[in-house]
């Protein structure tokens, strides 16, 4: 009988990724633990897709955070249903309150945060990147884009927001 790898959801992925943040002795250690945990759920998966959802972030007040962040949460809830057995999932998702307590996250500053997410591109811990609407005016996804670029083995797809069709059935990949 052919060995057939379990469906892991997001919430099972994000999960396994939080308790491995929460065991970084320091804020320096978070990036390895991210790595090696990611690394060890392909291995231990090998046809398991783990997307990341890149666009903007930042905004010119809290509101616009907040909708931006709550705009990246929504595509990957979309593009998750479309991909059923995918781990599809947005940096505003991936850690936890408590593990950013323990990684400081809030608090490292907006360079040290989009570096982060380009080096976990450049890891190979993702086979999938989903750009959303305006991610050209996003230091960090231009970041995480490049960082795609670079490697062979992740598939760039780009949503397009069409007024005729709803988001997640348009979505065009290099």
């Amino acid at each position: 009988m052919p060995f057939e790898s379990p469906i892991i959801s997001k919430e099972h992925a994000l999960t396994g990724l939080n308790e491995a943040l929460l065991q970084a002795e320091t804020p320096d250690l978070a990036y390895n633990r991210i790595v090696t945990y990611f690394h060890g759920l392909r291995n231990a998966n090998p046809d398991l897709h783990i997307g990341l959802i890149s666009g903007r972030v930042s905004g010119i007040d809290d509101d616009a955070v907040k909708n931006n962040k709550a705009r990246l949460v929504m595509y990957s809830n979309e593009i998750g249903i479309q991909k059923p057995g995918a781990v599809i999932f947005s940096c505003p998702e991936a850690f936890s309150d408590e593990a950013k307590t323990k990684i400081k996250y809030e608090t490292m500053g907006d360079n040290r945060k989009r570096t982060l997410w380009q080096q976990m591109v450049l890891a190979g811990i993702f086979t999938d990147i989903y750009m959303t609407p305006g991610w050209e005016k996003s230091e960090g996804a231009w970041l995480e884009y490049e960082a795609a670029r670079n490697r062979k083995d992740v598939a760039i797809h780009f949503i397009i927001d069409s007024a005729d069709e709803p988001p997640n059935q348009n979505i065009q990949t290099t």
